[in-house]
């Protein structure tokens, strides 16, 4: 019971977060740890409605030592059984932590998760890279290390992506070739409702974060027990399942609603109809309800890129909302 609670705690985690092997709670990112139990049930609710998903109990997490509930965590449906895997292959260790390389099972799990905040100006200025390109290769690592204390922490599982570079929209790669390396906090045994899956030779859109000097800094700040060390095993992170990545197929390109749907001029190019799908979304209605919106490649790039030239013309998050509201209103009205 102790190994599965672990296990579904390590598949809700947001952020690559650690947790010690002794606990059953875990902590979350500083923009997470805050989350009201009526925005998750919103959210579920909202993304139920919309693709019509099992519905999923969010799990709080009871910290002993505090006293009270610290977290929330969407609920998960194991769809196979994979508590343990063996003949794994281990990877020659570069960091304190040992990585320890495990076979990809797909559609293992399925989950609801809860709502991550978005800013879009918070975005522009945390993330330096943006480009597309398309996935050569996909390995899912086991990562676990033992701390000062002789604490055990993990393992938790992330994955690393080889990727070639196939446009650069802002920002200088950290890398001299056109093959780069990805960290994603998360494993690719979960479907992540209201995201897209990533699969070699499919091409995306990534938002991602080049992990230099600088982001290893904040990351000791920001979780100075999060000794994984990524940026000695990846080149760039991206840090979430809903607006890290969009899917490119056949000249368009699905994206998160939020990034555009406050732009009046660019909500009028968003294309609409049951045939506007792609094969990589968790679900194949998220276009028709509007958590997804597509735009063709060129309109994309034209709307999408002066984003981050011109960040200081983005309105504020609330402003965003009204407009979105209201660009939303007229275009359904319109079809």
């Amino acid at each position: 019971m102790k190994k599965l609670l672990s296990l579904l705690l390590t598949a809700a985690m947001l952020c690559a977060v650690a947790v010690p092997a002794t606990l059953a709670t875990a902590t979350t990112p500083a923009d997470n740890a805050q989350t009201r139990n009526a925005d998750i049930f919103d959210f579920i609710d909202i993304l139920e409605d919309c693709v019509g998903m099992i519905e999923l109990t969010p799990v709080e997490v009871y910290d002993h030592n505090k006293n009270g509930v610290v977290d929330i965590f969407d609920g998960i449906i194991v769809l196979e059984g994979i508590i343990g895997i063996k003949d794994s292959v281990k990877m020659p260790l570069r960091s304190g932590a040992k990585w320890t390389e495990v076979p990809i099972k797909r559609n293992v799990y399925w989950s609801n998760p809860a709502p991550i905040p978005f800013e879009l100006k918070q975005i522009v200025s945390e993330n330096n890279y943006i480009f597309s390109g398309t996935i050569v290769g996909l390995k899912e690592f086991e990562v676990e290390w033992t701390d000062e204390l002789g604490e055990q922490w993990g393992p938790y599982s992330h994955t690393l992506m080889e990727v070639k570079v196939n446009k650069e929209y802002h920002g200088e790669s950290p890398v001299k070739d056109d093959i780069l390396k990805i960290f994603y906090p998360y494993s690719l045994s979960i479907d992540f409702g209201g995201s897209f899956s990533l699969e070699e030779n499919n091409e995306y859109v990534f938002i991602s974060r080049i992990m230099n000097e600088d982001f290893v800094n904040q990351r000791k700040i920001e979780n100075p027990y999060a000794k994984a060390e990524p940026e000695k095993h990846a080149d760039v992170y991206i840090q979430n399942y809903h607006h890290s990545f969009f899917a490119v197929d056949n000249g368009t390109v699905f994206m998160f609603n939020k990034f555009l749907s406050w732009n009046g001029e660019a909500m009028k190019k968003v294309k609409f109809g049951s045939d506007i799908t792609t094969k990589t979304m968790t679900s194949p209605e998220l276009v028709e309800c509007g958590w997804f919106i597509a735009l063709g490649l060129d309109d994309f790039e034209n709307y999408f890129t002066e984003i981050f030239k011109n960040p200081e013309i983005l309105p504020s998050q609330e402003e965003m909302n009204k407009m979105s509201n209201t660009n939303w209103t007229n275009r359904f009205e319109s079809h």
